[in-house]
């Protein structure tokens, strides 16, 4: 154990690259009924901003975008502070 892994991927027996369909399933999954709803209400909410404006439009979906990494980049510190993550 070198370079401050705990584990390489070969020992885990898991490969380092996660496809695009498997990591979405997977986010859906813990996502539960009420965060898709949330989705679906976020999407459908901007669609009708761009129906009217798509220039404000973009800028309503690029500060949700950052407001996303924001709140995940809070969540991971907090959780690998507690030592969970």
């Amino acid at each position: 154990m070198t370079g401050g892994w705990r584990f390489s991927s070969a020992e885990r027996g898991t490969t380092p690259f996660i496809s695009l369909g498997s990591a979405t399933l997977r986010m859906l999954r813990n996502l539960g009924a009420l965060g898709i709803a949330g989705l679906v209400i976020l999407v459908a909410g901007i669609g009708l901003i761009a129906s009217q404006n798509l220039l404000i439009a973009a800028g309503m979906a690029l500060i949700v975008a950052g407001l996303g990494l924001v709140v995940k980049s809070l969540i991971s510190g907090m959780l690998q502070n507690f030592g969970m993550f």
